[in-house]
């Protein structure tokens, strides 16, 4: 396993061990809420969606969403813990290089939420993402701006330039910049629809 990603397992084994006897894959469903304070059009989304990065549970779950969701530590989630009854379809076999295992054009929305600063092979994610929405499609993305790197699981620093930069091929729809009070850092949230091919 990439020496990177060893640190996130274990900050996923400890989150999970926060909740003895509770059923985790409610707590994390539970998040969306946030998600819907800063997207609220959410729930109303039609077509088929991916949660890349999606942690051992999607925050999708027992969203009502036709979500598919990827990570590249997913069969490593999977001894610590299993969704049960996963209304997310989960699919393995992805690795941490950038690439998107599904057909061109296969996907109406992507979320791609704290996941961009965590791989060294950030262009090629954003093309892949960019190939897998159909024309027109959206892309849901959310990127701390650290002012210094983290490593091992940070491997870039965002801010509002390198975002201008990086999202060719992407129209801004929404674009906040927001406090985290609880991270003591900034929190880029960005709404981007796919230009035509």
């Amino acid at each position: 396993m990439d020496s990177r990603l060893g640190p996130e397992l274990d900050f996923w084994r400890r989150e999970i061990e926060k909740y003895p006897g509770q059923d985790y894959t409610a707590v994390r469903a539970s998040n969306i809420r946030g998600l819907m304070d800063i997207w609220p059009e959410i729930p109303g989304l039609n077509g088929t969606g991916l949660d890349l990065g999606c942690s051992p549970v999607s925050v999708f779950e027992q969203s009502g969403l036709d979500m598919y969701a990827v990570d590249p530590l997913l069969e490593e989630y999977r001894k610590i813990y299993t969704p049960p009854n996963p209304t997310v379809k989960y699919v393995p076999g992805h690795q941490d290089d950038g690439k998107i295992l599904f057909p061109n054009g296969n996907f109406h929305f992507v979320f791609c939420i704290n996941v961009i600063d965590h791989t060294p092979h950030h262009r090629e994610l954003i093309a892949e993402i960019k190939r897998v929405l159909q024309p027109g499609g959206l892309l849901y993305f959310m990127v701390n701006f650290d002012e210094v790197l983290m490593p091992p699981n940070h491997v870039k620093l965002w801010s509002q330039r390198v975002v201008e930069e990086e999202m060719c091929g992407f129209f801004p729809l929404r674009l906040l910049t927001q406090w985290n009070a609880e991270y003591q850092k900034f929190m880029f949230w960005g709404k981007f629809k796919k230009g035509g091919d």
